[in-house]
């Protein structure tokens, strides 16, 4: 018999200025910005979409505030703290940014866009 292994899952909340809040649910360990895209999510703004470098951490476009559950995501990045060097401490870069750690599971709210 072979052991199943325990996938978590997160709940989502992705609120956004234009189209809302969304509520989508998520493998624990999914990298946010890939679940943002395949959710058809609009992550960036006008610049974001004509600068973004599709997702490698070098353009700093892929932006989101924190609002709740932070500790739920992967620790901000050198890269992260590169690109946000003087923004708060609750926005995260989407592309280096994991929802949850691959088990465990809670509950997780981001803004798109911030300002």
């Amino acid at each position: 018999m072979v052991a199943n292994s325990a996938v978590g899952t997160v709940k989502l909340t992705v609120q956004q200025a234009k189209e809302g809040t969304r509520e989508i649910e998520v493998e624990s360990g999914d990298q946010l910005r890939a679940v943002l895209m395949a959710e058809k999510i609009d992550l960036y703004t006008t610049w974001g979409k004509v600068w973004q470098c599709g997702g490698v951490g070098q353009c700093g476009t892929c932006i989101v505030e924190v609002k709740s559950g932070g500790e739920l995501l992967s620790e901000r990045t050198a890269v992260e703290d590169k690109k946000l060097n003087g923004k708060p401490a609750s926005w995260r870069l989407a592309c280096q940014t994991l929802v949850g750690d691959g088990e465990n599971s809670g509950e997780v709210t981001v803004a798109t866009k911030p300002q």
